[in-house]
């Protein structure tokens, strides 16, 4: 009851810093308040106060073990983010189908997830995985904290590293997903529960996958924009003159007829009668000029040359 009195205290001097500017303004600057520049006479951390008051209630209902706010033995294997390109074709299609193959981080067969034999408590931080560091200044003490180097924020060593995964836990394995999907954005993802590394821990859960989506085509050739496909094609001369109608085989395949109307110039656009994934298609002529041409080309050139001029 005495412990508690007189954590209650340090409660309400904490809360006196809080609710002044200056104080408060100290305390967020180094950390911890020295009540001397103030006229008082205490220099607490608010972190320990709040702590020690836990134990202080864990005590009075019976539960003498401290406990952390998150579990360390439930925690989740890390996720993974990874970039799929989707090709034209498979945009045209508007699904993509396939397997697709990364690497993850699976706990070692050999230590299963603990990285070493003889664990014990490290003797640098004491098991609490932390080290604190106190300091003088001009203001009065402040603490640092910061993960123990040595047992990396653990609280636990080992006498013998697992020479299979140096002392990690963890090797690396590759994995398998199928892809399916019919909603294709750029940019998309998708979630795959599950499928990311492994927990150190056996019993919890292993992290996600998330796939994004990336278009990757040759964008001399193609550009999509909003709700359109561009595609480049190339028309001979004389076709863009006098008019034509061509076949055209799209990239997944597909077939159809394009109307090349008369006097088309190079950057003109024909809209396709067909729709890719509910996505419109347009054409951009790029008029092709030949490398050579015949001599009986070159007459017939030279009178049409000699009626316009």
């Amino acid at each position: 009851k005495a412990e508690a009195e007189e954590k209650f205290k340090e409660i309400s001097g904490a809360w006196s810093i809080l609710s002044d500017p200056n104080k408060k303004r100290q305390y967020d600057q180094f950390g911890t308040i020295d009540e001397n520049a103030f006229n008082g006479g205490f220099n607490f951390n608010f972190e320990n106060v709040f702590e020690d008051l836990g134990d202080i209630f864990g005590n009075i209902f019976g539960n003498r073990q401290r406990r952390s706010y998150k579990d360390p033995g439930r925690q989740k294997g890390s996720s993974i983010k990874i970039q799929i390109p989707v090709s034209i074709e498979e945009i045209l299609n508007g699904k993509i189908d396939r397997d697709i193959e990364y690497d993850i981080d699976v706990r070692c067969p050999k230590c299963h997830g603990e990285g070493g034999s003889n664990k014990k408590s490290c003797p640098h931080c004491n098991g609490t995985g932390m080290v604190t560091e106190t300091q003088k200044s001009p203001f009065g003490y402040f603490q640092n904290s910061h993960p123990c180097q040595y047992c990396k924020g653990t609280g636990e060593i080992f006498d013998n590293i697992c020479n299979t995964c140096h002392g990690t836990g963890f090797v690396k394995k590759k994995q398998t997903v199928h892809v399916y999907t019919t909603n294709i954005q750029n940019g998309q993802t998708l979630m795959f529960n599950g499928k990311g590394y492994q927990s150190k821990y056996s019993s919890a859960p292993d992290g996600d996958l998330i796939v994004e989506l990336v278009f990757q085509y040759d964008m001399n050739k193609f550009a999509i924009q909003g709700n359109t496909i561009y595609e480049k094609i190339e028309v001979p001369y004389y076709d863009c003159i006098l008019g034509s109608t061509i076949n055209h085989k799209y990239v997944n395949g597909v077939t159809g007829e394009i109307q090349i109307p008369q006097y088309s110039n190079d950057g003109n656009h024909i809209r396709s009668n067909k729709r890719f994934n509910n996505m419109n298609y347009e054409f951009i002529i790029s008029v092709k000029m030949p490398k050579y041409i015949k001599e009986s080309e070159r007459k017939l050139l030279n009178e049409i040359k000699k009626e316009n001029s």
